[in-house]
């Protein structure tokens, strides 16, 4: 679970940069088909914001898998019962994910370029992640590809499994067992 910490804290410090940062998940402008998740974090309710997030992403919504990226940072999700692997094996994907999301996430108050640089940190610490294949991704996200190619090539080198498999994974084998909760102080 350290080197979740040190991945959480180095994503963190990347994302602080971004002048966007510091705002309210209420100051975002969320897609209205998710006014009501974010009813739900008002309330301090991240385990429904969650499930409701989640039964979304796993009919390919990249925007909900965005939005879960976005509640995970800005209100500190506090995922409990979850071992560093099953951490990195959630989070990890997730981010790429992210990076699909349509144009009216991406101008939300977490944009892509922030995702980009988190990712490029992120790889750089995870320990089954070759350098050969580092550099690969760095040049895919640093280009003006679109960013479904890096994706694919993630998968590709089997840095995160395929969509399918990952919601599978995650819906199977980890959400049963974690215990979610949240700080959110939204007004």
């Amino acid at each position: 679970m350290a080197l979740a910490r040190v991945i959480l804290s180095q994503t963190l410090a990347a994302l602080l940069t971004s002048t966007c940062f510091g705002q309210t998940m209420s100051e975002t402008r969320i897609p209205k088909r998710f006014a009501h998740t974010l009813e739900l974090v008002r309330e301090n309710n991240c385990e429904d914001a969650w499930k409701e997030l989640w039964r979304d992403a796993d009919i390919n919504d990249y925007d909900a898998i965005f939005w879960l990226n976005q509640i995970l940072f800005l209100h500190r999700f506090d995922i409990k019962n979850i071992s560093h692997d099953e951490f990195v094996s959630l989070y990890v994907p997730m981010q790429f994910f992210s990076l699909l999301s349509s144009e009216e996430s991406q101008d939300s108050a977490f944009p892509k370029d922030s995702i980009r640089n988190s990712l490029k940190i992120i790889l750089s610490k995870l320990p089954y992640h070759t350098k050969h294949d580092s550099t690969i991704i760095d040049k895919c996200v640093d280009s003006k590809r679109p960013i479904a190619i890096c994706v694919n090539l993630a998968i590709k080198l089997n840095i995160i499994p395929r969509y399918v498999d990952y919601i599978a994974y995650i819906s199977s084998r980890i959400l049963p067992n974690v215990q979610l909760s949240c700080s959110a102080n939204v007004k």
